[in-house]
C-alpha cells in the first residue's frame, strides 16, 4: 500500500525545521501533546491539531545561531540545543528575551543529543566522537542557572577509534521510573555500551564491545530492558541480548 502526507506543518516563511523532539522526553506517558521544532535560527513549541496555527510559541533569532538538534527530558519547559559550532546550550524556557542558562563546548558540531530522564546528564554526537555532559554542580542545575564552575564534557572512549567513522545515535537506558544506568552506541561493525557511574568517575572506555556481522544504522535499548537491544542493518531488524555485570 502507498503511503501519503496526512498533514505538512509550518513554523512559517523561511523557517526551515531541520530537528524536532517531544516537549517532553517521555511525552507518551504524559499526555503531551507538543512537540518542539527548529530551524537555523528560531525555536518552536508546536501542537499538531492547532490547524493552520500550530505555531504556540516562538523565539526567532535576527542572526543565524546555526542550531543544528534539539532535546528535552521530563520537564514540561527545559530543553537543550545543539549547534554546528559545537556548542550545547541549556534552556530554562521558550519566552521571547530568554537567554541560554549554561553553554558547553565540544569542538565539534553536535549531530544529535539525548538526555536522561532526569536531565542531569547528556549524551552528544559529533562527527566523530561521544561526549558524556553532566549539567549540574552540587545539585545546581545549569538548566536553571549559570554555572559558574561547570562540569568538564566527557568523551568517550573506544579502543581502535579513528575518524573515518561516525557512531550511530548514542542512547540511554531509558525506562520510566528507573535511572539511567547506561550508554549504548555503534561504530563500523561494533556496539559499544558504557556505564554512566564509570564513566563519571573518569573511567570512559566501554563496559563492553559486541562485534555483529553487519553495521548497524542505529542501537538502542528496548524501553525498560536494559539487557536488549533493538539492532537496525539496511538490511535487517533483530533484537540482540546483552549479557554483562553493571
Amino acid at each position: 500500500a502507498e503511503s501519503k502526507v496526512i498533514q505538512e506543518i509550518s513554523a512559517g516563511s523561511g523557517q526551515e525545521i531541520i530537528n524536532i523532539c517531544p516537549a517532553a522526553q517521555n511525552a507518551e506517558f504524559e499526555n503531551t501533546p507538543y512537540f518542539y521544532a527548529i530551524s537555523e535560527k528560531g525555536i518552536f513549541l508546536m501542537d499538531p491539531r492547532a490547524g493552520n496555527k500550530p505555531v504556540l510559541k516562538e523565539r526567532i533569532y535576527s542572526s543565524n545561531q546555526r542550531f543544528s538538534c534539539i532535546a528535552t527530558y521530563n520537564s514540561q519547559e527545559n530543553f537543550v540545543l545543539g549547534t554546528e559550532d559545537g556548542d550545547i546550550k541549556l534552556f530554562n524556557k521558550l519566552v521571547k528575551d530568554e537567554r541560554v542558562k549554561t553553554t558547553f563546548s565540544t569542538g565539534g558540531s553536535i549531530k544529535a543529543i539525548n538526555c536522561t530522564n532526569c536531565g542531569k546528564y547528556l549524551v552528544a554526537n559529533t562527527a566523530n566522537s561521544l561526549f558524556l555532559v553532566p549539567t549540574f554542580v552540587d545539585n545546581k542545575s545549569g538548566f536553571e542557572q549559570q554555572l559558574r564552575m561547570k562540569p568538564e564534557a566527557l568523551r568517550l572512549l573506544f579502543d581502535g577509534d579513528s575518524n573515518d567513522k561516525e557512531w550511530t545515535l548514542a542512547q540511554f537506558d531509558s525506562s520510566r521510573f528507573e535511572q539511567e544506568r547506561l550508554i549504548v552506541s555503534s561504530k563500523s561493525n561494533k556496539i559499544a555500551i558504557w556505564s554512566l557511574n564509570q564513566a563519571m568517575q573518569k573511567n570512559l572506555d566501554p563496559l563492553c564491545v559486541k562485534e555483529v556481522k553487519e553495521q548497524p544504522i542505529s542501537c538502542e535499548f528496548i524501553f525498560g530492558d536494559r539487557e536488549s537491544l533493538i539492532v537496525s542493518t539496511k538490511n535487517s531488524i533483530y533484537l540482540h541480548k546483552l549479557h554483562y555485570s553493571t
